[in-house]
């Protein structure tokens, strides 16, 4: 039921959200042995659970910070696959977003402005 649900969402809301295919390929991937097609790559497990990638930024001054993106990519791609959360910390901040929602094409590291955000990232309100 879940997997319907989950269908019917990204077809109405013409949503392309990555999480969301991968999901869509896993529960597909599930009745492989009933539709016989070939498994769909980047499939998650359905019941995998969220990872949460906790990072602090690396101040770089004039309000600029930055992510270390190689060391991101190594923690979870030596995990089995699932999503990550991202929580960046940077002094006392705390910014918030999707690790497949940061550009696969990032260079290993990614320097940005606290006041202008990739539109991957949110500030956490507490």
């Amino acid at each position: 039921m879940a997997a319907t649900h989950l269908v019917a969402d990204v077809v109405i809301d013409r949503d392309d959200d990555d999480r969301r295919r991968c999901l869509i390929a896993g529960y597909l991937n599930e009745l492989h042995q009933r539709h016989g097609l070939p498994l769909l790559p980047n499939a998650v497990d359905p019941s995998a659970e969220v990872g949460l990638l906790i990072m602090d930024l690396q101040p770089l001054g004039n309000g600029r910070w930055q992510m270390d993106v190689a060391r991101a990519r190594k923690a979870t791609s030596e995990q089995a696959p699932s999503f990550w959360e991202l929580e960046l910390r940077a002094s006392d901040r705390t910014f918030i977003g999707r690790w497949e929602d940061v550009p696969p094409d990032s260079p290993d590291t990614f320097d940005f402005d606290l006041d202008a955000l990739p539109r991957w990232l949110n500030e956490q309100v507490v």
